[in-house]
């Protein structure tokens, strides 16, 4: 009992004390962001956000370390996902590159060495002398050592692009069946959600949702239970905003995390998303389907770990 209270009491400090550095933080924050806005009105700049960002780092950098860091640390904890996931995209997609094109450069050479060979033969054909003959042995013992060197660098280029390959399949934060983000990238999210909230108190709610199973089960074909879930997932993705991550988790149940949205808030987001989907037609074999779907709604908590959260939206699906 003494451990589990000690525990709380741990917690309890480290949400105080993450609080309190959240308000300081915030603090600044708003004050840069004063700044940046005035800056912006008086070079007569729009405040897009592409433009604001740029305007927000410059008045960053005036200032002090302590404020830069602090405020930076926030701003990467935003955005290191997705650059990072870019990042290692392109340089993957490079090297795959480079690659293919000494694979492409290897079998160029080996065809023209092959095709060498092939004049050497028809020559020896029409003319057999056993100085011929040598000449030929003399070619094949040459170019088989040159096929021998072009073909371990297409072997090796071929193990590396498939490496290459299977990284970028691990590391990947899309979802290449519907379209949208998958499970991993989703879970280390809301990791980082949980850990924002310790410093600012943010309402976040996760939404899971899924087409209830007594609606999949009137449809026979997998094809076509497939096609029904990739066209409510492309209609989630048009009907969400666009600082919204829609993922999905697994077996057809796709998630919503809402950010800065309280559980009123999500209600209204719930309604939008029923709305479009009585409003849409969802079509098997020239037969309507009448989609109806389970909707389960969790908020993210400071104390909350990413799995809690998940189970809690699940388990209220209906």
């Amino acid at each position: 009992m003494g451990v589990v209270l000690d525990d709380k009491h741990k917690l309890l400090d480290r949400s105080q004390n993450g609080q309190k550095r959240g308000i300081e933080i915030t603090k600044k924050v708003n004050q840069l962001s004063k700044q940046t806005l005035n800056a912006l009105s008086k070079e007569n700049i729009i405040p897009t956000p592409a433009n604001y960002k740029s305007y927000f780092e410059k008045q960053l950098e005036k200032r002090s370390t302590e404020d830069k860091k602090s405020i930076s640390s926030i701003l990467e904890d935003e955005e290191h996902i997705g650059e990072s996931y870019i990042a290692t995209l392109e340089k993957d997609i490079h090297d795959a590159y480079l690659n293919i094109k000494k694979m492409t450069e290897s079998i160029a050479h080996s065809y023209t060495k092959i095709g060498t060979l092939n004049k050497i033969i028809k020559t020896v054909d029409s003319n057999i002398t056993p100085a011929s003959l040598v000449n030929v042995q003399e070619a094949l013992e040459g170019s088989l050592k040159h096929l021998q060197n072009d073909l371990k660098s297409i072997k090796e280029g071929y193990a590396k692009t498939a490496q290459l390959i299977n990284d970028f399949n691990k590391n990947s934060i899309y979802d290449k069946r519907y379209g949208v983000h998958n499970k991993k990238y989703l879970l280390r999210t809301i990791e980082d959600i949980i850990k924002n909230s310790i410093l600012f108190e943010y309402p976040n709610t996760l939404m899971a949702i899924r087409i209830k199973p007594q609606v999949l089960a009137k449809v026979q074909l997998k094809r076509d239970q497939e096609l029904i879930k990739l066209t409510l997932s492309k209609l989630l993705y048009k009907r969400s905003r666009r600082s919204d991550i829609i993922a999905h988790y697994e077996d057809g149940i796709f998630m919503i995390l809402l950010k800065h949205t309280n559980m009123d808030f999500a209600n209204i987001a719930k309604k939008r998303i029923e709305d479009a989907v009585e409003n849409a037609n969802f079509m098997v074999d020239g037969r309507e389907i009448d989609l109806k779907l389970d909707f389960g709604l969790a908020s993210i908590e400071a104390d909350d770990i990413k799995e809690s959260v998940i189970t809690e939206a699940i388990d209220n699906l209906s």
